[in-house]
C-alpha cells in the first residue's frame, strides 16, 4: 500500500496593513416652517372682518443635500502563512481582519507578487467567507513574494505579505493507504490519503495527451503538442525527461513496474524503460492503431481495425484475436484479467448512448456481454482489485416518438454495478451525485478494497468523491471539478 506525503513548509512575514481613514460624511441640516393667511370680508359699514383662514397642511421640511456612504477600507488581513503543496505550489492561509471596513467585506484577493526576484503579478480572488488560495507554478528554490488584501466594494486594505521558498527536498513515500490521482484547473494532483490535501504534481497536457501512474506513485506525463514524455517521481525529486521529439504521440499507458507505452504519430508502438531506454516494440501495423492498454501483470495490448495484438511482459511473439465489436464508434478500451477486456461504446442511431461491455477475448459476439443497463447512462472505470465498476443514472430516455411518453432524463446516480474477474455482477446503492452529462458521465477508478471515487467536472455535482464498497451515499472528498482519475495502493 503506497500513500504520498508532502513537505510541509510554512514561512511568514507580515506587513501589517493600516487602516485608511474614514471619510467624513456632510451632516444634512432640517429646517420646519408653517405659513397662514387670511381672507377678509367687506363689510358695507362696520370694520372689515376676519372670515376664515386657509388651513396649514404641515410643516414643510427642507431636506438639505443627501449623506454621503461612508468609505472606510477594511485593516490587513491577519496571521498569514505559506504552506507547501508539492514543490511548485503554496497553500496561502489568513485569518479575518480586525475591521472589515465599510461597506461590508466582499472578499480577498491574493497576489503572486514575484518569483526569484522577478515581478509576476498574478492575482486569485475569492469570497469573503474564504480564508485560503492555492497558489501554483512555482520554482523549487526560488524565494516567492505573496501579498493578501482584504476588500470591499471600494477599496481594499494596504497588503499582508508573505515570502516563500518552495523546498527542493524530496519527499519519502510513507506505506499507508490508498493515493488517489486526479486532474482539477489544469493541473495534475494527488491525495496522498483520501483525508489529506491534495500535492501538485504537474501540468495537465492538452489532449491527445496524457498522464498515467505507476505502482510506486511515479507520475510520467506525455505532452503531445511539445512532444515530451516527463517522468515526475514520487519522492517529488526532480522531474525527469524521458524522451523528446514525440509530437502527434498519444495513447500514453504506463506498466505497473513504470515501463511507459504509447503510440507515436507514425503509428508506431514505443517503449520506455524506467531509465529512459527507448524500444520500438512495433514500427508500424496493418492499419492504424486505435487504442493501446497495459494490464496489471505487464502484457500491452494493441487494438487496430477489429483485431487485438498483445505483446506478453515476459517477452515472445505477440498473440492476436478478434475483437468482435468493431470500432467505428469504440470511445475507451481498459484491459482486465486473463484475456477480457472492458469497453466503452456509443450505440448510435438516434439513441447515441454510451455503454460499457467486456470483451472475453473468445473473438464471437457472444463473448461481449454489457457491463450496464443498455437504457441507462453511466460512467466505468477499472478497479484494482479486478473488478469493473459501472456507475449508473436513475433514468434513460430513448428519443420520443408518436408511441413514446414524455420523458425526462435523469441523472441522479441510483446504483453501481460490480462485475467481477471471473463475470460475476452485483448491484449496490450509490445516492448523493448526478453523472456530468449523458454522453460524457464522468470519471471513476476504485482501489483494492473496492472503494469507488468518482470524479465529476460539471453538472449538478461536480467534486472529487468517494463511494464505500457497500454502496450508500457518496462522500466529497474534494470540491472543484476533476477529471480522469486514478489510483494506487
Amino acid at each position: 500500500m503506497n500513500r504520498l506525503t508532502g513537505i510541509v513548509a510554512v514561512a511568514a512575514i507580515l506587513s501589517l496593513g493600516v487602516a485608511a481613514p474614514a471619510v467624513a460624511a456632510p451632516s444634512g441640516t432640517n429646517s420646519t416652517s408653517s405659513t397662514s393667511s387670511t381672507s377678509s370680508a367687506k363689510g358695507s359699514t362696520g370694520p372689515k372682518t376676519a372670515t376664515a383662514a386657509k388651513t396649514a397642511t404641515g410643516p414643510k421640511t427642507a431636506t438639505g443635500p443627501k449623506k454621503k456612504a461612508v468609505v472606510r477600507a477594511p485593516s490587513a488581513p491577519r496571521s498569514v502563512t505559506a504552506t507547501a503543496v508539492g514543490a511548485t505550489s503554496v497553500d496561502v492561509g489568513w485569518k479575518a481582519p480586525a475591521s472589515s471596513g465599510s461597506p461590508a467585506l466582499a472578499g480577498y484577493s491574493v497576489t503572486l507578487v514575484s518569483v526569484g526576484g522577478h515581478a509576476v503579478g498574478r492575482t486569485i480572488r475569492v469570497g469573503p467567507t474564504v480564508r485560503t488560495a492555492r497558489i501554483t507554478g512555482l520554482t523549487p528554490g526560488s524565494r516567492a513574494r505573496l501579498e493578501v488584501r482584504a476588500r470591499n466594494a471600494s477599496v481594499s486594505s494596504v497588503a499582508a505579505a508573505v515570502s516563500f521558498t518552495p523546498a527542493t527536498a524530496p519527499v519519502t513515500p510513507v506505506d499507508e493507504g490508498t493515493a488517489v490521482f486526479a486532474v482539477t484547473n489544469g493541473r495534475i494532483v494527488v491525495f496522498p490519503t483520501v483525508d489529506s490535501s491534495p500535492l501538485d504534481v504537474a501540468a495537465a497536457p492538452a489532449a491527445p495527451g496524457g498522464y498515467d501512474v505507476a505502482a510506486n506513485g511515479d507520475v510520467t506525463v506525455l505532452d503531445s503538442t511539445a512532444g515530451t514524455l516527463v517522468r515526475y517521481p514520487s519522492t517529488r525529486a526532480a522531474p525527469v525527461t524521458l524522451a523528446t521529439g514525440l509530437a502527434g504521440s498519444d495513447e500514453l499507458h504506463v506498466s505497473p513496474k513504470g515501463v511507459a507505452y504509447l503510440l507515436t504519430a507514425s503509428g508506431a508502438l514505443v517503449e520506455f524503460g524506467v531509465d529512459g531506454t527507448r524500444r520500438t516494440v512495433a514500427e508500424s501495423f496493418p492499419s492504424a492503431p486505435l487504442q493501446l492498454t497495459v494490464r496489471a501483470n505487464g502484457d500491452v495490448v494493441v487494438l487496430y481495425t477489429s483485431v487485438l495484438r498483445t505483446y506478453p511482459a515476459g517477452g515472445g511473439a505477440p498473440v492476436e484475436s478478434t475483437f468482435s465489436q468493431g470500432t467505428t464508434r469504440l470511445a475507451d478500451l481498459v484491459a482486465g484479467a486473463g484475456r477480457t477486456n472492458y469497453f466503452e461504446a456509443n450505440s448510435g442511431g438516434a439513441v447515441g448512448l454510451q455503454f460499457w461491455s467486456t470483451d472475453d477475448g473468445s473473438g464471437t459476439s457472444g463473448g461481449s456481454p454489457s457491463l450496464t443497463d443498455r437504457t441507462i447512462y453511466a460512467a466505468g472505470g477499472y478497479g484494482l482489485n479486478g473488478s469493473f465498476y459501472s456507475l449508473q443514472a436513475t433514468t434513460f430516455c430513448l428519443p420520443q416518438g408518436a408511441n413514446r411518453p414524455p420523458c425526462t432524463a435523469d441523472l441522479a446516480t441510483k446504483d453501481v454495478a460490480v462485475t467481477s474477474p471471473s463475470g460475476v455482477r452485483t448491484v449496490v446503492p450509490a445516492t448523493g451525485l448526478a453523472l456530468q452529462s449523458q454522453t460524457r458521465p464522468g470519471s471513476i477508478a476504485a482501489d483494492a478494497d473496492g472503494v469507488l471515487f468518482v470524479g465529476l467536472a460539471s453538472g449538478a455535482t461536480p467534486g472529487l468523491w468517494s463511494i464505500a464498497p457497500a454502496g450508500g451515499a457518496a462522500q466529497l472528498v474534494e470540491e472543484g471539478a476533476f477529471t480522469d482519475v486514478q489510483v494506487i495502493d
